[in-house]
């Protein structure tokens, strides 16, 4: 069980989301706005997961959380990003539709590390 950390559910999520771009193949418009609004929640939530196995495992899985998020986060963001095509003038919005990814993605795994440190302590971390 030692491989059940953060790094197994950043895979996990990049592995739906790499499902969900195959299900908007050949892109449509409806699959791209399901896309776009799957986008955000995948990143926030898979963030706030990476955190749970740092409840019942070691202490430093939480830093192990935060540098699976780091790589995850960006990850996960350009594979939803990948699937997402308009064929008009809406594509050249993607690029602030990646920063909106990766601004929840980043402040989830802000809001989990808060909530290890006043769970856990901040001493309890080392």
């Amino acid at each position: 069980m030692k491989f059940a950390g953060p790094e197994l559910v950043w895979l996990l999520s990049f592995a739906l989301a790499t499902l969900l771009v195959r299900r908007n193949r050949p892109p449509t418009e409806a699959g791209s706005d399901r896309l776009q609004k799957i986008g955000s929640w995948l990143t926030t939530l898979t963030a706030l997961l990476s955190f749970v196995p740092g409840f019942w495992a070691p202490r430093w899985l939480i830093l192990r959380a935060l540098l699976a998020g780091a790589v995850g986060v960006p990850l996960v963001s350009f594979r939803i990003l990948s699937g997402i095509n308009y064929r008009d003038s809406r594509n050249s919005g993607l690029l602030g539709t990646l920063f909106y990814f990766l601004l929840f993605g980043c402040l989830a795994l802000g809001a989990g590390l808060i909530a290890a440190l006043v769970t856990f302590g901040a001493s309890s971390l080392l």
